[in-house]
């Protein structure tokens, strides 16, 4: 398993030490109350993210190719690894978009539906 990257902030290498195996799994994390804020440790907020109810977004590429994304419900941030970085160009962005969105899901659906009912008036 892959060691947590650094983000040379204490506190949040500290906790990232803990998480990440947790963040590998693709699951999501509540971030404690008493790390500083991820716009203070080097998070950029996206030009553009899923909407998921939240009120911000802030993100952070990682070397290894994926990022951190942090969502904020008001007070209440919940962080996960997106396995690739959108970011790094629009081969990725793609990649990302098609793996990991949910509205991808959404859109190949309606395409499927969309083939399956043109099939069907031949």
């Amino acid at each position: 398993m892959a060691d947590a990257p650094s983000l040379r902030d204490p506190g949040w290498d500290h906790w990232l030490a803990l998480a990440w195996p947790t963040l590998l799994a693709g699951r999501r994390l509540r971030v404690p109350g008493w790390l500083a804020h991820p716009s203070s440790v080097g998070f950029t907020r996206p030009a553009i993210a899923e909407p998921a109810g939240q009120s911000a977004d802030f993100v952070r590429p990682l070397e290894d190719g994926s990022r951190l994304h942090v969502h904020a419900f008001g007070p209440r941030l919940v962080v996960h690894r997106d396995r690739i970085d959108p970011s790094r160009g629009p081969v990725a962005a793609l990649h990302h978009w098609t793996a990991e969105a949910t509205s991808a899901r959404a859109v190949a659906a309606v395409l499927l539906a969309w083939a399956l009912s043109r099939a069907g008036r031949r």
